[in-house]
């Protein structure tokens, strides 16, 4: 299908009209989604909030069944549409938005992470990094509402994930997460406003995080795990876009485990003849390592600026606008975790891999995160979030995967 004809078809302009509707209702996921217009401050994850965005998708789905499908286009982006709402809705009626508790990657670190992510070239732009930072205390009391719900209902996450935000968010509020952003805009006429939306946010993670701890945590119960088949399903269906059969997956894990520390005694034998794991790893730890964040950073952008260029156009078709990935390091993360970002959808932010500092201002071990750079980039997460970027069915559109 042409562009002209994308632009006129009634899916194309359903796919649309669903993501400038949810960008609505949730800027903050849409924002780190890299939908680039500004949506608004602050997400509701609330009931309500819930609520608002099961209904979206419960009213796409009915327009969706009576629209024409006129070739393979169309066909492709109905049936992806209607299997990504679907899953959606099956996420909503199982109540877990009443039980969204998960660390280190949850909403705690979402809300923190969506403040980096945003523009800051204007003043405009910082104004409104200063309106999410003051959002902070308002979702994180429409998540609790959420949570206090599932609770009332008997659903309830993990204790140890409860209790893994709070830490997070505590992290914060002691690494001072968001000064670094701050001091970026210098002095000027915001200067203020700014400081004091960074001091709201703080005293919002301390607030979270006792809640999570104090309140949230012990009436999680130590014999909920928070987990199960009827739980797993759902999320691996959201995640996988198939439904998977659950006792396969299952054995599959543990056989996977298996040969995955087989692999690993072998690869420690190459280090040292018979070196155990441990051992293998205090010898790379000793001889593979750079020192100063400086030049870990430039490693890094070394390591991805070295497998965009060897794999691309000899293994992946790599477009120009995709062959640049940007390497972020955070000192105040409370991940451990290497993580991935998209870039936005007019490719003016690139798709960006943030590297955890996790306290080390010295020493950084580089053996260890080879994998992980391919793995975040290129050939992993980079091609998968960032060609949906690029694939774009018409200009100006969120569009869908082709």
């Amino acid at each position: 299908m042409s562009t002209a004809n994308q632009a006129a078809s009634p899916v194309f302009a359903l796919c649309d009209q669903y993501l400038s509707g949810l960008a609505e209702l949730d800027p903050v996921s849409a924002g780190m989604q890299g939908v680039s217009a500004a949506f608004g401050a602050a997400t509701d994850h609330s009931p309500t909030g819930y609520e608002a965005r099961a209904e979206l998708i419960a009213r796409t789905l009915a327009r969706l069944g009576s629209l024409p499908v006129t070739d393979d286009a169309d066909r492709i982006a109905a049936l992806y549409l209607r299997e990504r709402l679907e899953a959606e809705r099956g996420w909503h009626e199982a109540g877990e938005p009443l039980c969204q508790v998960r660390a280190p990657f949850g909403l705690v670190s979402e809300f923190r992470d969506s403040v980096d992510l945003l523009p800051h070239h204007t003043e405009e732009d910082w104004r409104n990094i200063a309106a999410r930072l003051s959002a902070l205390p308002a979702m994180f009391d429409g998540w609790r509402s959420s949570l206090e719900e599932g609770l009332h209902r008997g659903l309830a996450a993990a204790r140890r994930q409860a209790i893994g935000e709070a830490d997070q968010a505590d992290q914060y509020v002691l690494e001072r997460t968001h000064d670094p952003l701050v001091a970026a805009y210098g002095a000027g006429s915001l200067t203020g406003l700014l400081t004091s939306a960074a001091a709201t946010a703080y005293s919002a993670y301390s607030e979270v995080a006792r809640y999570l701890r104090e309140s949230y945590a012990p009436r999680a119960g130590s014999g909920t795990e928070g987990v199960g088949p009827e739980r797993y399903a759902v999320n691996s269906r959201l995640a996988l876009g198939a439904e998977l059969d659950l006792r396969e997956a299952y054995e599959w894990g543990w056989d996977e485990l298996a040969r995955i520390e087989a692999e690993i005694a072998a690869e420690a034998a190459l280090v040292r003849t018979g070196a155990s794991a441990a051992e293998a790893v205090a010898i790379l730890d000793a001889t593979e390592f750079v020192i100063g964040e400086d030049a870990y950073r430039a490693w890094l952008q070394e390591r991805h600026d070295e497998a965009i260029s060897r794999l691309g156009g000899v293994v992946f078709d790599i477009p120009e606008a995709l062959r640049r990935i940007e390497v972020v390091l955070v000192p105040g993360s409370a991940s451990a975790a290497a993580y991935y970002t998209p870039p936005s959808e007019d490719l003016t932010r690139p798709g960006q891999t943030w590297w955890p500092l996790g306290g080390r201002t010295q020493r950084f071990t580089t053996w260890d995160q080879l994998t992980v750079v391919f793995h975040e980039g290129v050939p992993g997460h980079h091609l998968q979030d960032g060609g949906r970027s690029w694939h774009r069915p018409c200009p100006g559109s969120h569009g869908t995967p082709s």
